[in-house]
């Protein structure tokens, strides 16, 4: 149980890093850079990717969602 425990703090972890990139890109990104946008935008997006599979790692060793965090569509 301890590896699951050190395996969920290093997934919390590396997502609030990679977020903080996210955050870092999206400022460049957003001022119109004259070259290296579409790259930039690309850079971007796979550190949106990054999160989400580290956010589903983080689901799979966790458990289920409590029941605040549910999706409620109908």
């Amino acid at each position: 149980m301890e590896t699951t425990t050190t395996l969920e703090n290093w997934l919390h972890a590396e997502r609030k890093s990679i977020d903080k990139l996210i955050q870092e890109v999206k400022k460049v990104a957003d001022s119109k850079p004259e070259k290296g946008g579409a790259e930039i935008t690309l850079s971007f997006r796979a550190l949106q990717m990054g999160k989400m599979w580290l956010g589903q790692a983080l689901g799979e060793t966790a458990g289920p969602l409590p029941p605040e965090f549910a999706d409620k569509a109908e």
